[in-house]
């Protein structure tokens, strides 16, 4: 089960940039927030079903003995958000306390005298902003917060926090990370690559439009749940900016772009802080991420431990190095990276020569 899922998340990085960096090249767009748009993902995905009580739930994530601490950090969002890497670094589900979130919540401990805070992290791999009002993404099974139950992404925050409130605890760190996935919905149209470019661009915009309005609703949700939360949003970062022979690499800057800026107005609407991971992950594309990973080359792009670890350090000290604990690891991660570096090479060299 753990692996069809992880080949359907794998699918999620092809068909995502395939769509969009193989067939549009348009500069950022202009976003508004006027309106609400939802729209049903045409995803066919496997539907998972355990068998644990809904108070079994609410109690396993509001009541359990090992939440020591007062204080409590929600993360919320896609496979980012989760700490998704490979399959091989599973298991499958998992409560993501891992990834960003994990180094995160270790770093406030030590800035609360070893008071680690509660951990609930409610991201789910493939989230887009449009499922996470609804139930409709099933890799909600990799995540242990979802057993046995069916709830949005939306209303498990908010029981959540109404739990951990009526526990007397506080909701400190909320972080935030989605965005790429509303473009699977795009992928799944019927002939949508036949469609001429300008019904494709038009398709293109309404979705960009659509995650800029949900993604405002998302970040205004957590301010109102949490008045007083410290409420981060991470930003997405360039993997492909490492192969310039790739035909995705003309068009990936600028569909990260526009997804951060969404992020940055959605942050800024809530009197939240925007983490930008773009600068420091470029130059560093085979350290950070699993792009070039065997077997050459692979569409994961996903964070490596050494990426999350610099997500992490981005999120404690503001600004476009990474330095700091993150970059203290980088050395640690330099043999492989230039393995993948000389395979990124062979392959363009072979590209060229065809």
């Amino acid at each position: 089960m753990a692996e069809c899922s992880a080949k359907h998340m794998l699918r999620y990085d092809r068909v995502l940039v395939r769509i969009f960096f193989l067939h549009f090249a348009t500069p950022p767009l202009c976003h508004s927030a006027t309106s609400w748009r939802s729209t049903q993902s045409g995803e066919e995905i496997l539907t998972m079903r355990f068998k644990m009580p809904f108070g079994a739930l609410v109690v396993a994530i509001a009541g359990s003995a090992a939440l020591a601490s007062n204080s409590t950090y929600i993360s919320l969002g896609d496979s980012l958000a989760f700490g998704f890497t490979t399959l091989s670094e599973g298991p499958f589900p998992n409560n993501g306390d891992r990834g960003y979130v994990g180094l995160y919540a270790d770093w406030l401990a030590t800035q609360h005298g070893g008071d680690r805070p509660n951990v609930i992290n409610l991201a789910i791999p493939g989230e887009s902003s449009v499922s996470f009002f609804d139930t409709t993404q099933a890799y909600r099974a990799a995540n242990t917060n979802y057993i046995g139950v069916n709830l949005s992404q939306s209303q498990l925050f908010q029981q959540t926090v109404a739990a951990q409130t009526a526990m007397g605890h506080s909701i400190d760190t909320i972080t935030i990370s989605i965005g790429p996935d509303d473009f699977l919905a795009v992928a799944d149209q019927p002939d949508f690559l036949n469609l001429p470019p300008t019904q494709q661009l038009a398709i293109l915009g309404q979705t960009l439009d659509t995650l800029a309005t949900n993604y405002v609703a998302i970040a205004a949700e957590a301010r109102a749940a949490a008045p007083l939360a410290n409420i981060i949003v991470v930003g997405d970062y360039n993997p492909y900016a490492i192969l310039p022979q790739s035909p995705l690499y003309p068009f990936a800057g600028v569909l990260i772009d526009n997804i951060n800026q969404i992020g940055q107005a959605a942050a800024d609407g809530v009197g939240g802080r925007f983490v930008d991971t773009s600068a420091a992950f470029a130059g560093h594309e085979a350290e950070y991420t699993h792009i070039l990973d065997e077997p050459f080359p692979n569409e994961n792009i996903h964070p490596t431990a050494l990426g999350y670890q610099v997500i992490a350090n981005l999120i404690i000290v503001p600004g476009p190095g990474g330095v700091g604990v993150a970059g203290a690891m980088v050395l640690a991660g330099m043999p492989g990276a230039r393995r993948r570096r000389r395979e990124a090479a062979k392959w363009q060299s072979g590209v060229v020569a065809k």
